[in-house]
């Protein structure tokens, strides 16, 4: 008897959630489209139905009286249309947390649309507050981006939102005109609505800053400069180009300490060839990004965000291609890069990076991240040459150096001041496993 019991609540389950198909449903219309597939499937009667939108007309006039200020009776069709909106997406808030459509559906029926709607209300409360706390934990970050749309939307229009947005009003409002287009998901993102809206949005805007985030101002302006010399001041997209750039990169196998000058024309020509001949395929850019994503130490989110991208960006190749775009051509000189203005490195550079390696007692020597502003290491590469002494040159560098990155420069530098013996004597006292990581960096085997 129990198994048969056991049976029957399973046999009763499974029907229970294939009552209501979820393709008849609109997450961006959850309320509505809701209520017509249960009315559709049977789940619905006529009696429920008018009950729950007379639910709805009254929760209706309450929000119209508390908006107007005890003039709703006067308000126009309009306005009673937009409260109705922001009144379904506050229940849609609600509604959307539970596990599945018949389960929503029996709460919609049975509980109170005002309860439902203050609960929908702590929910929508409790989202922007997330996103609060997203935006200031990146804030830095953003603040850290080149001059253009991007920033200022990140920065202000989304700070602004974050202040101005009121629940209890028109919550289904887009707090923000989002002039800067992320690279994807775009259409989608503009199809939702209130704080749905503004967490993806902000979510994508993250991402993008954060892998913009691991290259230096003045690469990020040589790459993007090349694509559209205006870009400070048009809304056009920033992650695309540097995704691009650093897969080509890869694809071109030029080392880590090479990816500040960029693709050249020979690069292009090389990647046409690739594509031409078939050699350049969804795989080989895929594996490309995962190479960038190692290189850069990405995690998580952005990760994730690079990944797809490579996708989209392996489809537009073709294009990019046969119009022979620009975005991937840009000349920069060693000298150039180290005099252009860039931003200097945050505490958030250091702590976000998870592998620190300690050398001769130097704490906080970064695999990636911590980097001398540019007067610094001029200041640097000048006080080499007035040392003569190859031990006293090494225990300056380690003294001075933010970065493997910098003692990657000293390596390749146009100057060439770390050459002969002083080169073979850092070489000589730096353990193999950062040899190995420079190695890397430099394109050439520094182990032995």
């Amino acid at each position: 008897m129990k198994t048969e019991g056991r049976s029957d609540q399973l046999k009763h389950t499974v029907q229970k959630f294939s009552r209501i198909p979820m393709s008849a449903l609109d997450p961006n219309r959850y309320t509505e489209t809701l209520m017509a597939a249960a009315y559709e499937a049977g789940v619905y009667d006529d009696a429920a139905v008018t009950a729950i939108r007379g639910e709805l007309f009254d929760l209706l006039a309450v929000r119209l009286e508390k908006l107007t200020n005890g003039e709703s009776c006067s308000v126009s069709a309009e306005t009673a249309q937009a409260v109705l909106s922001a009144v379904l997406y506050t229940l849609d808030m609600r509604l959307l947390a539970e596990p599945d459509p018949d389960s929503a559906a029996d709460l919609l029926a049975q509980t109170a649309a005002a309860a439902l709607y203050d609960e929908g209300i702590h929910r929508i409360k409790r989202r922007l507050q997330a996103a609060g706390l997203q935006y200031h934990r990146h804030l830095s970050m953003f603040l850290g981006l080149p001059d253009s749309v991007m920033k200022t939307t990140a920065v202000h229009a989304i700070g602004g939102a974050l202040r101005t947005y009121r629940p209890e009003g028109l919550s289904d409002a887009q707090p923000i005109t989002a002039d800067y287009p992320l690279y994807l998901d775009m259409n989608e993102i503009m199809g939702q609505r209130g704080v749905t809206f503004l967490c993806q949005y902000l979510q994508g805007l993250a991402d993008e800053a954060h892998f913009l985030s691991k290259f230096r101002a003045d690469t990020l302006h040589a790459v993007l400069s090349a694509g559209d010399p205006q870009y400070s001041h048009t809304p056009s997209n920033l992650f695309s180009p540097m995704l691009a750039t650093a897969v080509g990169m890869v694809m071109r196998k030029h080392p880590f300490s090479a990816w500040k000058y960029g693709l050249q024309g020979e690069d292009i020509e090389a990647l046409a060839q690739m594509y031409d001949s078939g050699a350049m395929t969804k795989d080989s850019v895929t594996q490309a990004a995962e190479i960038v994503i190692d290189l850069l130490m990405l995690e998580g989110t952005c990760a994730a965000y690079v990944r797809r991208a490579v996708q989209k960006l392996y489809d537009s190749i073709a294009d990019v291609m046969h119009r022979g775009l620009p975005m991937l051509v840009f000349p920069c000189t060693d000298a150039a890069y180290r005099n252009a203005v860039r931003r200097e490195a945050s505490v958030s550079d250091f702590e976000n990076f998870g592998l620190r390696l300690s050398l001769f007692g130097a704490d906080g020597i970064a695999y990636r991240g911590g980097r001398m502003d540019a007067e610094s290491f001029r200041q640097l590469d000048f006080d080499l040459r007035q040392c003569a002494a190859k031990e006293a040159q090494v225990e300056m560098i380690l003294s001075r150096v933010r970065g493997l990155e910098d003692i990657c420069d000293l390596l390749t530098a146009d100057t060439g001041v770390l050459d002969g013996d002083a080169r073979a004597y850092l070489l000589s006292v730096l353990p193999r496993e950062v040899r190995l990581y420079l190695s890397e960096m430099v394109g050439e085997d520094l182990t032995v």
